[in-house]
This record gives C-alpha cells, sequence and structure tokens, in this order.
C-alpha cells in the first residue's frame, strides 16, 4: 500500500509530496514517437 502522507526527515521539502517529480522530457520524447509510429496517416 502507498504511503501519500508527509514523509519524516525528507530534508527541506516543504510540500507533503513535495520530493515526487515529474518525468524527465527524454521519457516524453519517447512517447510522442510512439505515438506518431501508431497513428496511421
Amino acid at each position: 500500500m502507498a504511503d501519500f502522507g508527509p514523509k519524516v526527515g525528507s530534508g527541506a521539502a516543504l510540500l507533503p509530496r513535495g520530493d515526487r517529480r515529474a518525468p524527465n522530457d527524454a521519457t516524453d520524447l519517447a512517447r510522442l514517437d510512439e505515438l506518431e509510429r501508431d497513428v496511421p496517416d
């Protein structure tokens, strides 16, 4: 079960989920390439 509460000892993060990051741009580009490949012309 995932714990979505604030982390104890998470450093300087002020938000409960402040240490979570979005995917990087390379991942987004790979998804766009996959979509372009799968969508017919």
